[in-house]
């Protein structure tokens, strides 16, 4: 998954992206996205059943 900014934002709620990998390897990109005011960490990851899951933000 790859998420192109530079307009795109994700405000507020406890995480602004969750990276979810529970079928497949995941691998999430997100260019240029600005995340603000999260309760919590800006991106969180989550893995299940073997599979991994990754998440880059580049500014």
């Amino acid at each position: 998954m790859r998420v192109h900014g530079p307009k795109d934002r994700i405000t507020g709620g406890v995480h602004g992206v969750a990276v979810i990998a529970s079928a497949v390897d995941t691998d999430a990109v997100l260019d240029g996205v600005k995340i603000t005011q999260t309760a919590d960490a800006p991106v969180r990851t989550f893995e299940c059943c073997g599979f991994s899951t990754k998440a880059t933000v580049n500014p």
